[in-house]
């Protein structure tokens, strides 16, 4: 069988929940859909993260929070 990874982008750069409602803003959201794509098959996740009103952010402590979030 040929190896396989999949990575999932929960969230693009430029979406927000008038495109998809499912787009996640918050850490909560964040760690909900990694988990589900982990729970189908994901290895990679891709993320942008945001402000708990959508706002996108490259703030690095905000990536901290998400990040050791999604990994609990």
């Amino acid at each position: 069988m040929e190896k396989l990874i999949i990575t999932a982008a929960i969230c693009g750069a430029e979406v927000t929940k008038e495109h998809n409602p499912a787009v996640p803003y918050t850490i909560e959201e964040c760690v909900r859909e990694a988990t589900l794509a982990y729970n189908a098959g994901a290895s990679i996740i891709h993320l942008h993260v945001r402000h708990d009103d959508g706002t996108p952010t490259q703030d690095k402590e905000r990536f901290r929070v998400v990040i050791e979030a999604i990994k609990k």
